[in-house]
């Protein structure tokens, strides 16, 4: 390491927590402070108070759009050699319910002012 740096990271998510690694394994020294009792953002996994050790599920990040971010997708797959499991939300027949509004994706991504959402007229007519 030619420079090496003090880095502070506050509150930082997973986005935050892995460039600290990055750092700290560039030889960087990397301070992490969180104002509550977990690190990691959004990402919760919630796990049985009476047996810590038994998963029950994911309170936060749904998904990760692997598409979208393909180096996100080759870090898990190369570095950490993890299984990756297509997440079906993507199906035309699932459902999606918003402000009162039932509809199936396909008819959400076709009408998508149906949800009445208050949007500028550039804004308007957009599903990501």
């Amino acid at each position: 390491v030619i420079f090496s740096f003090f880095v502070i990271y506050l509150r930082p998510g997973a986005a935050g927590l892995y460039c600290g690694i990055l750092l700290a394994e560039a030889g960087h020294t990397v301070t992490i402070f969180e104002a509550t009792d977990r690190a990691g953002g959004r990402i919760l996994t919630y796990r049985d108070p009476k047996n810590p050790s038994k998963y029950i599920g994911e309170l936060g990040a749904m998904r990760f759009p692997l598409g979208a971010h393909p180096y996100l997708s080759k870090l898990i797959r190369e570095r950490y050699k993890l299984t990756i499991t297509e997440f079906p939300g993507g199906d035309d027949n699932a459902f999606t319910y918003i402000n009162g509004i039932l509809a199936t994706n396909k008819q959400a991504r076709e009408n998508p002012d149906m949800f009445q959402f208050n949007t500028s007229s550039s804004e308007r007519g957009k599903v990501r």
